[in-house]
């Protein structure tokens, strides 16, 4: 159903990356091959817009289809007659990709089959190769907001209506293809690179935005600083690091009013207030909260990032001095906004978005994004700015429903048909910047993917709540013993089992599913300590193995030894004998003596001794196994070198 519109996507990017030129240019050969395939005689906007969303699945109305036209006037794949847009048809050969397009939707089958293979295997989930598309293209809408609220356009996307479970499909395969490093990875990136790309023709000003960023002021908005320190994860924090490094190596300026500083600080002391507290519900907590206790973070810690605040902030270049007041609202009071106008349009712009949204409990939230909005215009003064430089000044929200608001607020009350708002997307800024790099926009769309489907695939507050809301229930029943209980609270296996069971949905929640959940933690701790117990065994067997072998071995060389200990004691008991036999002599004949009196005597004591032991080493078979004995154990030790004699 949708798989024309994925292909066209990614056929969007291959065009721009192989650098046919900047995102306009990507459109001439999709214009080209609809001309070649349609056969016109004469080319009719309204007809080839209407045609290009068949043939291709992507949305281009009247005023971005003619910005494509003049470009491929330009190419001289059509020119103008009498009003009318004519084909020139050796041109448009040129231009015709058709046997690319034919190798992407094969890619593309290839995907969409995997998907459906994937919801099928781990999920026991019957996933239609339809569905499976849509939630694919309802993936690629999630960031429409942040990109189009500049826009008066449409999306280029369809509509598309699925169910909560097929979004969550497509998130949990794009991260396991991610992990395993699938080439099916490549063609999902290529898709949402492509639809970042095409984004761009929607803004009939688009190159106000690509200006010099020299000494652009931006003010950054709450939530960019949480994700830049790290509290929504580590992908989220590469982002915004590069993102922050890209404003100022382009010379922007960044700045933090001391209103959003304060929102920060509070944001962190009520974090604070709610570690290791029984009344916790994820359901009613901020983003950063759930992160501190989902990360285990205890008091110090929290006090530890309250205290280091400004260090931390200092690094990515906002220092102390870069926090600052917002202007009065009592002087020039001209530039003041009408707060409560907008006040209005946020609320309903927020309201479109969730049916039930709660204005009371965000009001503080609200006020300090009014308190920012209102400050920039203050600062503008009376410029009307049409370029990004000469802006000057820029709030920054990750917000795209804000940004849209205050898009519409303006529209509201001015005349003006184009300014610069007020207040832009970080996605919005970062797409227009690193379109201007091929390499550095998919390398920067990859790790928006993956924070994305990280993101996603972490329980919902809600069906946190109700989980949570359960065990407790069962512990006060005694059908959950302390550690049981422990082990759901607080693990991380918990948690993603629960995502799993669920498949993100909290209407997926059962009565049973705690017990399942613990059942299946414990068959992975018995699993683990399996394999353990298995390592340990081959460990064992192993050794053993390597014991035996070297006792084998010993035997072998102790018997060797044994034997020459026996012809080395033989020889030794033949000297002594020897020895013996010529003190004898040296008794017995007086020619032998020697002439020193005392010498002579000392060496008949000498011969006797050597001619008893030698006797005595003949006939006691005791004494020759000690002298076996010694010999063995010295040359033992120095062939081992141990200490372990044999006595």
């Amino acid at each position: 159903m949708y798989k024309n519109t994925i292909c066209s996507l990614s056929l969007i990017y291959a065009n721009y990356y192989t650098g046919r030129g900047d995102y306009i240019e990507t459109f001439v050969p999709f214009i080209a091959t609809l001309i070649s395939k349609k056969h016109y005689d004469s080319i009719k906007v309204t007809e080839i817009s209407n045609d290009f969303n068949l043939e291709y699945g992507i949305r281009i109305d009247y005023h971005p289809m003619i910005t494509i036209l003049t470009r491929c006037r330009k190419r001289k794949i059509i020119q103008k007659h009498s009003g009318n847009y004519l084909p020139i048809w050796e041109e448009v050969e040129k231009y015709d990709f058709s046997k690319i397009a034919s190798q992407e939707l094969h890619n593309q089958d290839q995907l969409i089959t995997k998907i459906s293979e994937f919801a099928k295997t781990k999920y026991n989930y019957a996933l239609s190769n339809e569905d499976a598309e849509s939630a694919l293209i309802a993936f690629l809408k999630e960031y429409d907001l942040e990109i189009l609220f500049a826009s008066e356009e449409r999306s280029l996307l369809p509509d598309v209506s699925i169910k909560k479970k097929d979004l969550f499909i497509i998130h949990s395969f794009i991260k396991k293809s991610y992990e395993s490093k699938s080439d099916l990875f490549q063609i999902i990136v290529r898709s949402s690179t492509g639809h970042l790309i095409a984004n761009s023709i929607l803004y009939k000003e688009f190159d106000r935005y690509r200006s010099n960023l020299k000494k652009v002021c931006f003010y950054i908005d709450t939530r960019i600083i949480f994700r830049l320190l790290g509290f929504e994860g580590n992908d989220r924090k590469i982002i915004y690091k590069e993102f922050f490094n890209t404003l100022q190596n382009e010379g922007a300026i960044l700045y933090l009013f001391s209103h959003t500083y304060e929102e920060i600080e509070s944001i962190l002391y009520d974090s604070l207030n709610w570690i290791h507290n029984p009344n916790y519900d994820p359901l009613r907590s901020n983003s950063v909260t759930r992160f501190f206790i989902e990360s285990n973070y205890d008091k110090l810690d929290v006090q530890r990032c309250i205290n280091n605040l400004k260090t931390k902030l200092a690094e990515i270049g906002i220092t102390s001095a870069n926090i600052i007041d917002g202007p009065s609202k009592m002087i020039n009071t001209l530039f003041n906004v009408d707060e409560a106008k907008l006040h209005d349009t946020i609320i309903a712009t927020y309201k479109d978005n969730i049916p039930n949204f709660d204005e009371t409990e965000k009001e503080y939230t609200i006020q300090k994004d009014i308190d920012s909005i209102a400050a920039v215009y203050k600062l503008r003064g009376t410029s009307r700015p049409r370029t990004l430089k000469d802006a000057e000044h820029v709030f920054v929200t990750s917000n795209g429903a804000l940004a849209y608001a205050a898009k519409t607020y303006e529209l509201n009350e001015t005349s003006d048909n184009f300014y610069l708002p007020a207040c832009l997307t970080d996605i919005f800024i970062g797409t227009v910047i690193w379109l201007q790099s091929p390499a550095k926009i998919i390398d920067i769309n990859i790790r928006k993917i993956i924070a994305q489907c990280y993101s996603a695939l972490k329980p919902d507050p809600r069906l946190v709540s109700i989980f949570m809301r359960k065990v407790e229930s069962l512990k006060a029943e005694k059908k959950l013993d302390e550690n049981e209980y422990y082990m759901l609270r607080t693990s991380q296996v918990a948690q993603s089992l629960l995502i799993d069971k669920t498949m993100g949905d909290a209407v997926n929640f059962t009565s049973k599913l705690p017990f399942e959940i613990m059942d299946e933690m414990l068959k992975d701790i018995r699993k683990v300590e399996n394999m353990r117990y298995q390592e340990e065994k081959l460990s064992h067997e192993s050794t053993k193995s390597r014991l035996d072998y070297y006792q084998h071995k010993n035997l072998q060389f102790s018997s060797n030894i044994k034997k020459y200990i026996k012809y080395l004691s033989n020889i030794i008991i033949m000297l002594i004998l020897a020895i013996g036999a010529v003190g004898l002599i040296f008794t017995i004949y007086p020619f032998f003596s020697v002439p020193n009196k005392h010498l002579s005597w000392f060496s008949i004591i000498i011969y006797s001794v050597l001619s008893f032991l030698s006797i005595c080493t003949l006939f006691n078979k005791k004494f020759r196994q000690n002298i076996e004995l010694s010999l063995f154990n010295c040359i033992h030790r120095l062939v081992f070198g141990k200490n372990d004699e044999i006595v």
